[in-house]
């Protein structure tokens, strides 16, 4: 299984296995589940279009806590040929659901973001991408820093559509950052989903 969230991939790869711990189907599970970067770098021999572009990279924080160095990342823009940098700004401050909360919790996560990834984000030019493969941290820099972050998935499919191996360019609507966020729910739910699926099956035996 390939996951675009990295929350996700962590559910799969550690949560399952500590909720179902002598379960062998979920220790199969866990093995078999691979990030998106993991996939194309480690999995397939495959070279992607290069892409011309200047790319800043936020990391999600269980991607960090899985990877530090974003390695798989690092290997997948190098493919790429963009110009990029991965910044060490830490945690966007969203968390999941927190920065959504009304009161205290949002002017914390504010206060997070305004740390360092904000003034980051100040001071990259707007020609420059932002990536950002967590669908908080999108959100987070759509909402604070009025810029629409990319998935590292759109950002392969934009190489493959200018260099002519799938669709024009014009085929990508302005409505890309609600299709972004589609897909990390529909990520979000699948994984949800199976892992309630195991579960039952496991109280079930």
């Amino acid at each position: 299984m390939v996951g675009l969230e990295p929350s996700c991939v962590d559910v799969f790869r550690d949560e399952l296995l500590k909720m179902l711990p002598h379960d062998e189907d979920a220790k199969r599970l866990s093995k078999q589940t691979f990030s998106f970067v993991e996939y194309l770098t480690d999995r397939l021999d495959w070279t992607p279009p290069q892409l011309d572009a200047q790319v800043v990279v936020q990391g999600h924080c269980h991607h960090r806590a899985a990877e530090k160095d974003m390695h798989h990342d690092r290997a997948l823009l190098d493919r790429l040929g963009v110009d990029y940098e991965v910044l060490d700004t830490g945690c966007c401050g969203m968390a999941g659901s927190f920065g959504y909360h009304a009161g205290e919790r949002h002017d914390v996560s504010v206060a997070v973001a305004e740390h360092r990834l904000l003034p980051a984000l100040r001071e990259t030019a707007e020609s420059t991408l932002v990536v950002a493969d967590g669908f908080s941290c999108r959100g987070q820099i759509g909402q604070l820093a009025g810029r629409e972050a990319l998935h590292v998935a759109e950002l392969v499919q934009r190489a493959l559509r200018e260099s002519g191996r799938t669709g024009p360019e014009s085929a990508a609507t302005s409505n890309g950052g609600s299709h972004a966020h589609a897909t990390a729910a529909v990520a979000g739910i699948g994984a949800a989903t199976a892992l309630v699926a195991f579960a039952a099956r496991h109280r079930a035996h």
